[in-house]
C-alpha cells in the first residue's frame, strides 16, 4: 500500500464530462462468519462445522451496479441454489430480504425494491450522505488507482440494548440457533477511484469524489471484480416500482415482526434441515 499526497484540484475532468460517463461494476460480496457460531443440539461438531461452511458460501454473491452521471441501480446478479451438505442434507432458512437499490446523487432520492419472504415492498426515502474522511493512502484495484476513505458507523443504543436482552435470555440455551456477534460501532473503509469521478458505490455506500470499488464494513466485504465504462450499449436505469410503498420505519417494523414470528419460545430463529433426495 502506498501513501499518496493527493490534490483533487489536479483532476482535470469537467462536471459535464463526468455526467456523461456510464458503466457497470461487478462486485464480489462476502460476509465473514468468523464471529458467528452455529449451535445445533445433537448433530455433533463435524456437522456444525459443515453447516458453518455452507452458510459461508451462501453469503457469497455477485452483485451488479449500473450507473450513469447521476443515478445508480444495485442488485444481485443471480440467486444461489439451496445450500447442500456432503452428508446429503439441505438447509433451508426463511431468508432475509433481497432488494434492488436505486440512488440519485443529485436529488438525494433513494428507492429500494424489497422482496421480503415473498412479499414485495417499495421503500422511498432520502439519501443520507456518510461523513467520509479521505486519507492519504492509496492502492491499485484492477486498472484503477484508488484512495482510502473512512467513516464511523454508530450502532443505535436501542439495538445494543436489545442484543443484551436476547443474549441474557439465551445464555443457558442449547437448542438450535445461530449465535450472532455483539453489534459494535464500526469503522467503514472504502476505496474509491478519482479516475471515474462519480459518487456511486455498492449497496448503501456513496458520496465520495470517485467510484467506490471496495468497501469493508464489519463482516461485509464488497470488492469490484470488473469495471466497464461507457459500454457500447447505453445503460438504462429504471427506478424500481414494484411493491407496497413503505417508509424506512414501517419496513423496519415489518422486518422485526416477521423475525419475531420465526423465533421459538426462547427467542431463537429456527433453522430447518430437510433430507436431500437424489
Amino acid at each position: 500500500m502506498k501513501t499518496l499526497f493527493f490534490s483533487f484540484s489536479l483532476i482535470i475532468v469537467s462536471l459535464a464530462n463526468a455526467q456523461n460517463l456510464q458503466g457497470i461494476v461487478e462486485y464480489q460480496y462476502k460476509k465473514s462468519m468468523k464471529d458467528m457460531q452455529i449451535k445445533m443440539d445433537g448433530i455433533g461438531k463435524e456437522a456444525e462445522s459443515e453447516m458453518q461452511d455452507v452458510l459461508k458460501k451462501a453469503f457469497e454473491k455477485k452483485m451488479i451496479l449500473d450507473f450513469n452521471g447521476l443515478e445508480s441501480l444495485y442488485g444481485e446478479e443471480e440467486k444461489l441454489e439451496t445450500p447442500t451438505f456432503q452428508s446429503g442434507l439441505q438447509m433451508r432458512m426463511s431468508g432475509g430480504p433481497t432488494s434492488k437499490k436505486y440512488k440519485n446523487i443529485q436529488t438525494n432520492e433513494r428507492i429500494e425494491e424489497v422482496d421480503f419472504f415473498g412479499k414485495e415492498f417499495l421503500l422511498i426515502d432520502t439519501l443520507t450522505k456518510p461523513q467520509w474522511t479521505i486519507t492519504q493512502e492509496s492502492k491499485q484495484i484492477g486498472n484503477y488507482m484508488c484512495i482510502k476513505a473512512t467513516y464511523l458507523k454508530i450502532v443505535p443504543e436501542e439495538v445494543k440494548k436489545r442484543f443484551k436482552e436476547i443474549n441474557e435470555k439465551n445464555k443457558d440455551n442449547t437448542t438450535n440457533f445461530m449465535v450472532m456477534p455483539e453489534p459494535k460501532d464500526t469503522e467503514i473503509v472504502a476505496w474509491f477511484t478519482p479516475e471515474i469521478p462519480l459518487g456511486h458505490g455498492p449497496d448503501i455506500y456513496f458520496g465520495l469524489p470517485g467510484l467506490i470499488l471496495e468497501v469493508q464494513s464489519g463482516t461485509d466485504m464488497f470488492l469490484a471484480s470488473k469495471v466497464t465504462v461507457n459500454p457500447k450499449d447505453k445503460i438504462k436505469i429504471k427506478k424500481p416500482k414494484k411493491g407496497e410503498v413503505v417508509t424506512a420505519d414501517e419496513l423496519k417494523k415489518i422486518r422485526e415482526d416477521k423475525l419475531n414470528s420465526m423465533k421459538d419460545e426462547k427467542g431463537n430463529i429456527k433453522i430447518e434441515t430437510i433430507e436431500f433426495k437424489n
